[in-house]
């Protein structure tokens, strides 16, 4: 039921992965022991977010070392290396397929960075990820087709590829392997230095030097702040963001009709610290596109009225839409991705080739399922 799959295969000491003290994949002692405390608190028991539990933390503690081999669909084997795990993503740690954060260290194997072009970029990762899908756990299409169709506009978009997963050799499902966004991603396909970069996620800081934050809070207090309706205010914010990567980005969200956890959250942005001659190494804010598997690409949000709700949840972005001049450009744009990159026939092309490579090994296992339920 695999034809024409690519497969990874990892392997681990099972303790790594279903222990009650060590196994990241299960809730273990930390969950056995909140339960005995809350026992006549019902309520609170019943109160996922504040659960204890293996699979919920984080941090290199809770990283265990795996074998990795990646098959090609004849079912070759083309590259095989030992690297670090981790439980990736937030609500989606609590279903069965979870994803996983994979990072390359000496400690494992020698080597600091994965020795594999896997996206054909050139771009060799010292961490990616195996996505499980997230939020969409059933379809796993909403970030390889987002990004996919995305891949040209001025904002950061993550490369996908499309495998089986073998987990200790039990078949575990459907996932995409992907870049992760850090300073290596950055250098590389920015062309800037690696130690010169700053990002930031959903607020916090995600790379780069805690001395270097207050660039951003900076920058988000005057777009957020500032009277934008004066022209030369405006000025300023062209000079502190990349206009064009922020338009693009904003206007691809809204076109896909993303809420629920966005803009509020699921937001990423970078910078180089100090400005320097290349296109991308002038200081300005550029935004990377990530986690678009919730609050979007449903039919029943096609009338959504999602500019409304940026403006609600981004103080920012309500800022900004005082502009006339900023108004008009995100307009414009909106209009031009609905016939070009986001055009129906070029979406339906990318969702036929993906279903066309699925649809036996779900067919297949379906078919056992059923069998299985049958016995």
């Amino acid at each position: 039921g695999y034809s024409g799959c690519k497969v990874i295969s990892l392997v681990t000491d099972p303790d790594n992965l279903f222990d009650d003290e060590t196994g990241i994949f299960v809730l273990g002692k930390p969950f056995e022991t909140y339960v005995q405390e809350t026992e006549s608190q019902r309520e609170l028991r019943q109160d996922k977010s504040a659960w204890m539990g293996n699979f919920l933390y984080r941090g290199r503690e809770w990283e265990r070392e795996v074998s990795l081999q990646f098959f090609d669909t004849d079912g070759t084997l083309f590259f095989s290396q030992n690297c670090g795990a981790r439980i990736h993503g937030n609500m989606s740690r609590e279903l069965a397929a979870k994803s996983l954060n994979l990072y390359a260290r000496k400690e494992y194997d020698g080597n600091r960075y994965f020795q594999y072009d896997f996206w054909n970029t050139g771009y060799y990762p010292d961490r990616m990820t195996l996505n499980a899908g997230g939020n969409d756990i059933k379809g796993k299409i909403s970030n390889p087709l987002v990004s996919g169709l995305a891949k040209n506009l001025d904002f950061a978009t993550m490369n996908y590829d499309t495998y089986l997963l073998f987990l200790n050799g039990e078949y575990w499902g459907i996932y995409n392997l992907t870049e992760k966004y850090d300073a290596n991603y950055v250098s590389y396909y920015y062309a800037v230095p690696k130690e010169d970069v700053l990002i930031v996620k959903n607020g916090e800081l995600e790379d780069g030097k805690e001395s270097d934050f207050h660039l951003y809070q900076e920058m988000m207090d005057f777009v957020e702040e500032a009277d934008l309706t004066d022209p030369e205010n405006y000025r300023k914010v062209t000079e502190l963001l990349d206009m064009d990567s922020l338009i693009d980005y904003f206007a691809a969200e809204i076109y896909i009709s993303r809420c629920v956890d966005w803009p509020e959250s699921n937001y990423a942005l970078w910078r180089t610290v100090t400005p320097s001659g290349s296109e991308a190494g002038d200081g300005k804010w550029r935004w990377m596109l990530f986690d678009v598997d919730s609050g979007g690409l449903t039919e029943d949000l096609i009338e959504h009225d999602t500019i409304q709700r940026c403006c609600e949840n981004s103080r920012m972005f309500a800022n900004l839409c005082t502009n006339a001049e900023f108004r008009q450009a995100l307009g414009s744009r909106i209009l031009e991705l609905g016939s070009t990159c986001f055009e129906a026939q070029r979406a339906n092309d990318v969702v036929d080739a993906y279903v066309s490579l699925l649809d036996e090994p779900m067919r297949v296992y379906s078919t056992s399922l059923i069998s299985l339920a049958g016995t």
